[in-house]
Protein backbone atom coordinates (compact mmCIF):
# COMPACT_ATOMS: atom_id res chain seq x y z
CA UNK A 1 0.00 0.00 0.00
CA UNK A 2 1.25 3.49 -0.86
CA UNK A 3 2.48 5.32 2.31
CA UNK A 4 0.26 8.33 1.59
CA UNK A 5 -2.81 6.10 1.27
CA UNK A 6 -1.94 4.30 4.49
CA UNK A 7 -1.45 7.53 6.44
CA UNK A 8 -4.67 9.02 5.07
CA UNK A 9 -6.64 5.92 6.03
CA UNK A 10 -5.30 5.89 9.57
CA UNK A 11 -5.87 9.63 9.93
CA UNK A 12 -9.51 9.46 8.80
CA UNK A 13 -10.14 6.45 11.05
CA UNK A 14 -8.82 8.29 14.08
CA UNK A 15 -10.94 11.35 13.31
CA UNK A 16 -14.03 9.15 13.04
CA UNK A 17 -13.24 7.37 16.30
CA UNK A 18 -12.51 10.55 18.22
CA UNK A 19 -15.64 12.22 16.90
CA UNK A 20 -17.59 9.43 18.57
CA UNK A 21 -15.75 10.06 21.80
CA UNK A 22 -16.66 13.76 21.62
CA UNK A 23 -20.06 13.07 23.16
CA UNK A 24 -18.47 11.72 26.31
CA UNK A 25 -18.38 14.16 29.22
CA UNK A 26 -15.24 15.57 30.73
CA UNK A 27 -15.57 14.40 34.37
CA UNK A 28 -13.10 14.84 37.22
CA UNK A 29 -13.12 13.61 40.84
CA UNK A 30 -15.06 16.02 43.03
CA UNK A 31 -17.94 16.55 45.44
CA UNK A 32 -21.16 18.45 45.98
CA UNK A 33 -22.44 20.04 49.20
CA UNK A 34 -26.24 19.83 49.43
CA UNK A 35 -28.55 22.31 51.15
CA UNK A 36 -28.29 20.26 54.36
CA UNK A 37 -24.50 20.81 54.35
CA UNK A 38 -23.86 17.14 53.53
CA UNK A 39 -20.86 16.36 51.33
CA UNK A 40 -21.37 13.76 48.59
CA UNK A 41 -18.34 12.43 46.73
CA UNK A 42 -18.39 11.61 43.03
CA UNK A 43 -17.35 13.06 39.68
CA UNK A 44 -18.11 16.49 38.19
CA UNK A 45 -17.88 17.72 34.62
CA UNK A 46 -15.36 20.52 34.15
CA UNK A 47 -16.92 23.07 31.82
CA UNK A 48 -14.25 25.74 32.24
CA UNK A 49 -14.84 29.06 33.98
CA UNK A 50 -17.93 29.90 31.92
CA UNK A 51 -19.70 26.54 32.13
CA UNK A 52 -18.87 25.98 35.80
CA UNK A 53 -20.58 29.23 36.81
CA UNK A 54 -24.01 28.19 35.49
CA UNK A 55 -24.44 24.45 36.09
CA UNK A 56 -22.99 21.48 37.96
CA UNK A 57 -23.16 18.09 36.25
CA UNK A 58 -22.59 15.36 38.85
CA UNK A 59 -22.43 11.58 38.83
CA UNK A 60 -21.49 9.10 41.55
CA UNK A 61 -19.24 7.09 39.20
CA UNK A 62 -18.80 6.24 35.51
CA UNK A 63 -21.82 3.91 35.50
CA UNK A 64 -24.22 6.31 37.26
CA UNK A 65 -26.72 8.69 35.71
CA UNK A 66 -25.72 12.33 35.40
CA UNK A 67 -27.61 14.77 37.64
CA UNK A 68 -27.88 18.48 36.90
CA UNK A 69 -27.66 21.02 39.71
CA UNK A 70 -28.39 24.69 39.12
CA UNK A 71 -27.19 27.48 41.44
CA UNK A 72 -29.30 27.43 44.61
CA UNK A 73 -30.25 23.76 44.36
CA UNK A 74 -27.02 22.89 46.22
CA UNK A 75 -24.82 24.95 48.52
CA UNK A 76 -21.78 24.38 46.33
CA UNK A 77 -19.43 21.92 44.67
CA UNK A 78 -15.75 21.44 44.00
CA UNK A 79 -13.05 19.43 42.28
CA UNK A 80 -10.71 17.40 44.45
CA UNK A 81 -7.69 19.53 45.42
CA UNK A 82 -8.76 22.21 42.96
CA UNK A 83 -11.58 24.68 42.29
CA UNK A 84 -14.47 25.24 44.70
CA UNK A 85 -17.82 26.90 43.83
CA UNK A 86 -20.57 28.35 46.05
CA UNK A 87 -24.13 29.41 45.16
CA UNK A 88 -24.38 33.20 45.45
CA UNK A 89 -26.65 36.06 44.38
CA UNK A 90 -24.87 38.74 42.33
CA UNK A 91 -25.98 41.86 40.47
CA UNK A 92 -25.28 41.34 36.79
CA UNK A 93 -26.57 43.58 33.99
CA UNK A 94 -28.69 45.47 36.54
CA UNK A 95 -30.48 42.27 37.57
CA UNK A 96 -30.15 39.90 40.49
CA UNK A 97 -28.85 36.52 39.36
CA UNK A 98 -28.09 33.30 41.21
CA UNK A 99 -24.80 31.79 40.02
CA UNK A 100 -21.97 29.55 41.12
CA UNK A 101 -19.07 31.78 42.22
CA UNK A 102 -15.58 30.33 42.31
CA UNK A 103 -14.18 30.75 45.81
CA UNK A 104 -10.53 31.76 45.59
CA UNK A 105 -9.92 32.60 49.28
CA UNK A 106 -11.96 31.74 52.39
CA UNK A 107 -11.55 33.49 55.72
CA UNK A 108 -12.45 36.69 57.60
CA UNK A 109 -12.65 38.11 54.09
CA UNK A 110 -13.55 35.82 51.20
CA UNK A 111 -12.63 36.38 47.55
CA UNK A 112 -14.75 35.13 44.65
CA UNK A 113 -14.43 35.05 40.88
CA UNK A 114 -17.08 34.91 38.15
CA UNK A 115 -16.85 34.66 34.39
CA UNK A 116 -19.44 34.31 31.66
CA UNK A 117 -19.32 34.99 27.92
CA UNK A 118 -19.47 38.78 28.46
CA UNK A 119 -18.11 39.53 31.92
CA UNK A 120 -15.21 38.77 34.23
CA UNK A 121 -15.76 39.93 37.82
CA UNK A 122 -14.20 39.63 41.26
CA UNK A 123 -16.16 39.90 44.53
CA UNK A 124 -15.10 40.45 48.12
CA UNK A 125 -17.15 39.54 51.19
CA UNK A 126 -16.39 40.00 54.89
CA UNK A 127 -17.95 37.77 57.51
CA UNK A 128 -21.46 39.06 58.17
CA UNK A 129 -21.14 41.64 55.37
CA UNK A 130 -22.34 42.13 51.82
CA UNK A 131 -20.93 40.62 48.66
CA UNK A 132 -19.29 43.56 46.86
CA UNK A 133 -18.00 43.71 43.30
CA UNK A 134 -14.46 44.92 42.64
CA UNK A 135 -14.62 47.08 39.51
CA UNK A 136 -12.27 49.11 37.36
CA UNK A 137 -14.63 50.95 35.03
CA UNK A 138 -13.31 52.82 32.01
CA UNK A 139 -14.44 56.33 31.06
CA UNK A 140 -13.46 58.87 28.45
CA UNK A 141 -12.04 62.25 29.45
CA UNK A 142 -10.75 65.21 27.43
CA UNK A 143 -6.97 65.63 27.59
CA UNK A 144 -5.44 68.45 25.50
CA UNK A 145 -8.53 68.58 23.35
CA UNK A 146 -8.72 64.84 22.58
CA UNK A 147 -10.64 61.97 24.15
CA UNK A 148 -8.60 59.58 26.29
CA UNK A 149 -9.76 56.42 28.07
CA UNK A 150 -8.89 56.23 31.77
CA UNK A 151 -9.74 53.65 34.42
CA UNK A 152 -11.41 54.58 37.70
CA UNK A 153 -9.73 51.92 39.89
CA UNK A 154 -12.76 51.93 42.18
CA UNK A 155 -11.70 48.58 43.58
CA UNK A 156 -8.70 50.21 45.30
CA UNK A 157 -10.91 52.51 47.37
CA UNK A 158 -13.31 49.66 48.13
CA UNK A 159 -10.51 47.39 49.36
CA UNK A 160 -9.12 50.15 51.55
CA UNK A 161 -12.53 50.66 53.12
CA UNK A 162 -13.20 46.94 53.63
CA UNK A 163 -9.70 46.31 55.04
CA UNK A 164 -9.60 49.55 57.06
CA UNK A 165 -9.29 47.64 60.36
CA UNK A 166 -5.84 46.41 59.28
CA UNK A 167 -3.60 49.48 58.98
CA UNK A 168 -0.45 47.53 58.11
CA UNK A 169 -1.66 46.53 54.62
CA UNK A 170 -3.16 49.89 53.54
CA UNK A 171 -0.08 50.97 51.58
CA UNK A 172 0.08 47.60 49.78
CA UNK A 173 -3.48 48.01 48.46
CA UNK A 174 -2.37 50.81 46.12
CA UNK A 175 -0.41 48.26 44.06
CA UNK A 176 -3.17 45.64 43.84
CA UNK A 177 -4.25 44.55 40.34
CA UNK A 178 -7.47 42.87 39.27
CA UNK A 179 -5.84 39.47 38.86
CA UNK A 180 -6.11 36.16 40.71
CA UNK A 181 -2.58 36.36 42.07
CA UNK A 182 -2.69 39.96 43.28
CA UNK A 183 -6.17 39.79 44.85
CA UNK A 184 -5.48 36.46 46.56
CA UNK A 185 -2.29 37.86 48.02
CA UNK A 186 -3.87 41.00 49.53
CA UNK A 187 -6.91 39.06 50.80
CA UNK A 188 -4.64 36.57 52.55
CA UNK A 189 -2.61 39.41 54.05
CA UNK A 190 -5.80 40.83 55.52
CA UNK A 191 -7.02 37.46 56.82
CA UNK A 192 -3.70 36.84 58.54
CA UNK A 193 -3.85 40.32 60.07
CA UNK A 194 -7.50 40.06 61.15
CA UNK A 195 -7.10 36.47 62.32
CA UNK A 196 -3.94 37.18 64.32
CA UNK A 197 -1.71 35.12 62.05
CA UNK A 198 -4.14 32.29 61.31
CA UNK A 199 -3.65 30.39 58.05
CA UNK A 200 -5.37 31.63 54.90
CA UNK A 201 -7.49 29.04 53.07
CA UNK A 202 -6.75 29.22 49.33
CA UNK A 203 -8.55 27.12 46.72
CA UNK A 204 -6.99 26.19 43.39
CA UNK A 205 -3.58 27.66 44.15
CA UNK A 206 -2.18 26.42 40.83
CA UNK A 207 -1.05 28.76 38.09
CA UNK A 208 -3.74 30.01 35.70
CA UNK A 209 -1.63 28.88 32.77
CA UNK A 210 0.86 26.10 32.25
CA UNK A 211 3.57 25.75 29.65
CA UNK A 212 4.95 22.31 28.86
CA UNK A 213 7.78 21.57 26.46
CA UNK A 214 9.39 18.40 25.21
CA UNK A 215 11.22 16.64 22.36
CA UNK A 216 9.59 14.53 19.65
CA UNK A 217 10.74 11.97 17.12
CA UNK A 218 8.82 10.28 14.35
CA UNK A 219 8.39 9.50 10.68
CA UNK A 220 7.13 11.66 7.80
CA UNK A 221 5.78 11.06 4.32
CA UNK A 222 5.87 14.06 1.95
CA UNK A 223 4.43 14.40 -1.55
CA UNK A 224 5.73 17.19 -3.81
CA UNK A 225 4.09 18.33 -7.06
CA UNK A 226 4.45 21.24 -9.48
CA UNK A 227 1.36 22.95 -10.85
CA UNK A 228 1.42 25.18 -13.90
CA UNK A 229 2.61 25.15 -17.50
CA UNK A 230 5.14 23.19 -19.49
CA UNK A 231 6.66 19.81 -18.82
CA UNK A 232 7.35 20.70 -15.18
CA UNK A 233 3.70 20.16 -14.25
CA UNK A 234 3.96 16.60 -15.58
CA UNK A 235 6.77 15.63 -13.20
CA UNK A 236 5.39 12.91 -10.92
CA UNK A 237 7.64 12.95 -7.87
CA UNK A 238 8.02 9.91 -5.69
CA UNK A 239 7.05 10.24 -2.02
CA UNK A 240 9.86 11.16 0.35
CA UNK A 241 9.73 9.00 3.50
CA UNK A 242 12.05 10.23 6.23
CA UNK A 243 12.60 10.26 10.00
CA UNK A 244 11.89 13.54 11.81
CA UNK A 245 12.79 15.13 15.12
CA UNK A 246 11.69 18.35 16.77
CA UNK A 247 10.29 20.21 19.77
CA UNK A 248 6.69 20.76 20.94
CA UNK A 249 5.36 23.48 23.28
CA UNK A 250 1.91 23.12 24.85
CA UNK A 251 0.22 26.08 26.62
CA UNK A 252 -3.01 25.61 28.63
CA UNK A 253 -5.16 27.97 30.72
CA UNK A 254 -7.09 26.99 33.82
CA UNK A 255 -9.99 29.26 32.90
CA UNK A 256 -10.56 27.12 29.80
CA UNK A 257 -10.51 23.89 31.77
CA UNK A 258 -8.05 21.13 31.00
CA UNK A 259 -9.49 20.22 27.60
CA UNK A 260 -8.21 23.03 25.38
CA UNK A 261 -4.58 23.97 24.84
CA UNK A 262 -2.49 25.79 22.25
CA UNK A 263 0.56 24.28 20.61
CA UNK A 264 3.67 25.49 18.82
CA UNK A 265 6.10 23.00 17.39
CA UNK A 266 8.72 22.27 14.79
CA UNK A 267 9.84 19.17 12.89
CA UNK A 268 13.09 18.65 10.99
CA UNK A 269 13.68 16.02 8.33
CA UNK A 270 15.73 15.53 5.16
CA UNK A 271 13.43 15.23 2.11
CA UNK A 272 14.58 13.69 -1.19
CA UNK A 273 12.19 13.72 -4.19
CA UNK A 274 12.74 12.08 -7.58
CA UNK A 275 10.71 11.99 -10.79
CA UNK A 276 11.18 10.47 -14.24
CA UNK A 277 9.49 12.00 -17.27
CA UNK A 278 9.56 11.12 -20.96
CA UNK A 279 8.24 13.26 -23.84
CA UNK A 280 8.45 13.49 -27.60
CA UNK A 281 10.13 16.69 -28.70
CA UNK A 282 7.39 19.20 -29.69
CA UNK A 283 9.39 20.32 -32.77
CA UNK A 284 11.20 17.21 -33.99
CA UNK A 285 8.97 14.08 -33.83
CA UNK A 286 12.05 11.84 -34.22
CA UNK A 287 13.57 13.14 -30.97
CA UNK A 288 12.66 11.92 -27.47
CA UNK A 289 13.58 13.74 -24.25
CA UNK A 290 14.10 11.86 -21.00
CA UNK A 291 14.12 13.84 -17.74
CA UNK A 292 15.50 12.46 -14.47
CA UNK A 293 14.45 15.10 -11.92
CA UNK A 294 15.69 15.63 -8.34
CA UNK A 295 14.65 17.90 -5.46
CA UNK A 296 16.21 17.63 -2.01
CA UNK A 297 16.70 19.74 1.10
CA UNK A 298 16.45 19.88 4.88
CA UNK A 299 12.80 20.42 5.74
CA UNK A 300 11.93 22.67 8.69
CA UNK A 301 8.20 22.56 9.47
CA UNK A 302 6.69 25.05 11.92
CA UNK A 303 3.12 24.46 13.07
CA UNK A 304 0.89 26.33 15.49
CA UNK A 305 -2.72 25.70 16.46
CA UNK A 306 -5.18 24.47 19.05
CA UNK A 307 -5.72 21.01 20.54
CA UNK A 308 -8.86 19.67 22.23
CA UNK A 309 -8.81 16.74 24.66
CA UNK A 310 -12.05 14.77 24.77
CA UNK A 311 -11.53 13.38 28.26
CA UNK A 312 -9.57 14.37 31.36
CA UNK A 313 -8.54 10.95 32.59
CA UNK A 314 -5.10 9.41 32.38
CA UNK A 315 -5.53 8.67 28.66
CA UNK A 316 -6.81 11.64 26.63
CA UNK A 317 -7.58 11.30 22.90
CA UNK A 318 -7.60 14.64 21.10
CA UNK A 319 -8.00 16.49 17.83
CA UNK A 320 -6.27 19.66 16.73
CA UNK A 321 -5.38 21.86 13.83
CA UNK A 322 -3.93 25.17 12.76
CA UNK A 323 -1.37 26.78 10.49
CA UNK A 324 1.71 25.10 9.04
CA UNK A 325 4.80 26.58 7.41
CA UNK A 326 7.55 24.61 5.65
CA UNK A 327 10.99 25.92 4.75
CA UNK A 328 13.60 23.94 2.81
CA UNK A 329 17.10 24.80 3.96
CA UNK A 330 19.89 24.52 1.36
CA UNK A 331 17.46 23.04 -1.14
CA UNK A 332 18.51 21.97 -4.64
CA UNK A 333 16.49 21.32 -7.79
CA UNK A 334 18.07 19.84 -10.91
CA UNK A 335 17.45 17.35 -13.68
CA UNK A 336 19.48 15.19 -16.00
CA UNK A 337 18.21 15.48 -19.57
CA UNK A 338 18.88 12.71 -22.08
CA UNK A 339 18.09 13.59 -25.70
CA UNK A 340 17.68 10.72 -28.16
CA UNK A 341 17.80 12.16 -31.70
CA UNK A 342 17.43 9.34 -34.26
CA UNK A 343 19.55 7.06 -32.10
CA UNK A 344 22.12 9.71 -31.21
CA UNK A 345 22.11 10.26 -27.44
CA UNK A 346 23.32 13.43 -25.73
CA UNK A 347 23.18 14.25 -22.03
CA UNK A 348 22.75 17.58 -20.23
CA UNK A 349 22.44 18.57 -16.60
CA UNK A 350 20.35 21.61 -15.70
CA UNK A 351 20.06 23.23 -12.27
CA UNK A 352 17.55 25.99 -11.68
CA UNK A 353 15.12 27.69 -9.37
CA UNK A 354 11.95 25.86 -10.38
CA UNK A 355 10.61 24.48 -7.09
CA UNK A 356 10.00 27.02 -4.31
CA UNK A 357 11.51 26.38 -0.89
CA UNK A 358 8.93 28.26 1.25
CA UNK A 359 5.46 26.72 1.74
CA UNK A 360 2.46 27.81 3.79
CA UNK A 361 -0.83 26.08 4.60
CA UNK A 362 -2.79 24.29 7.30
CA UNK A 363 -2.87 20.97 9.13
CA UNK A 364 -5.18 18.65 11.06
CA UNK A 365 -4.04 16.41 13.86
CA UNK A 366 -5.35 13.38 15.74
CA UNK A 367 -3.51 12.20 18.81
CA UNK A 368 -3.52 10.86 22.33
CA UNK A 369 -1.91 12.07 25.57
CA UNK A 370 -1.03 9.68 28.40
CA UNK A 371 -0.27 11.05 31.87
CA UNK A 372 2.81 9.24 33.12
CA UNK A 373 2.82 11.43 36.24
CA UNK A 374 1.76 14.93 37.26
CA UNK A 375 4.84 16.30 35.50
CA UNK A 376 5.26 13.98 32.51
CA UNK A 377 2.93 13.45 29.54
CA UNK A 378 3.59 10.92 26.78
CA UNK A 379 2.02 12.01 23.48
CA UNK A 380 1.52 10.48 20.05
CA UNK A 381 0.27 12.57 17.12
CA UNK A 382 -0.74 11.84 13.55
CA UNK A 383 -0.66 15.01 11.50
CA UNK A 384 -1.66 15.75 7.92
CA UNK A 385 -1.29 19.05 6.09
CA UNK A 386 -1.62 20.86 2.81
CA UNK A 387 0.92 23.56 1.87
CA UNK A 388 1.59 25.60 -1.25
CA UNK A 389 3.79 28.44 -2.48
CA UNK A 390 3.21 31.66 -4.32
CA UNK A 391 3.49 31.23 -8.12
CA UNK A 392 7.00 31.56 -9.52
CA UNK A 393 7.77 32.89 -13.00
CA UNK A 394 10.29 30.83 -14.97
CA UNK A 395 11.96 32.23 -18.08
CA UNK A 396 13.20 29.71 -20.71
CA UNK A 397 14.38 29.99 -24.28
CA UNK A 398 12.21 28.50 -27.03
CA UNK A 399 13.52 28.73 -30.62
CA UNK A 400 15.92 31.43 -29.47
CA UNK A 401 13.17 33.54 -27.90
CA UNK A 402 12.39 34.01 -24.18
CA UNK A 403 9.24 32.29 -22.97
CA UNK A 404 7.68 32.79 -19.51
CA UNK A 405 5.74 30.12 -17.61
CA UNK A 406 4.15 30.14 -14.14
CA UNK A 407 4.87 27.32 -11.67
CA UNK A 408 3.38 26.77 -8.22
CA UNK A 409 4.82 24.15 -5.84
CA UNK A 410 2.49 22.05 -3.69
CA UNK A 411 3.41 19.91 -0.66
CA UNK A 412 1.27 17.35 1.18
CA UNK A 413 3.05 16.34 4.41
CA UNK A 414 1.92 13.48 6.66
CA UNK A 415 3.76 12.60 9.85
CA UNK A 416 3.54 10.45 12.96
CA UNK A 417 5.46 11.54 16.05
CA UNK A 418 5.84 10.58 19.70
CA UNK A 419 7.42 12.49 22.55
CA UNK A 420 7.29 13.56 26.19
CA UNK A 421 6.12 16.89 27.60
CA UNK A 422 7.67 18.09 30.86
Amino acid sequence: MHPRTLFTGIFLSLISAFTGIYGQSNFRPGFIIDTNNQTIQGEIKDGGDVGNSSICLFRSDETSDIREYLPGSIYGYGFTDSKYYISKHINLDDADQLVFLECLVKGSASLYYFRNKKSELYFIEKEGGQLLALTNDAKEVMVNGSKTKVYTRKYIGLLKAIFSDCFDIQSSIDNVKLTHKSLKSITCEYNECAGKGSACMIYDNSSRFRLRVGPLIGFSSNQLSLKGQGQYAAFDFSTSNDPVFGILLDLSFSRLGDKLSFQLGTEFGNNDFNAYYEEDDPIDPFTTNYYDVYMEGLSMKLFTGAKYNFTSGRVKPNLGGGLMFNKYLQSEFWYDLEINDRGTVTNEEWQGDIASDWFFGAYLQAGVDVDLSKKLILFANLKGGYCMTNPRTIVRMVDGLPDQIRIRSQLIPLSFSVGILF
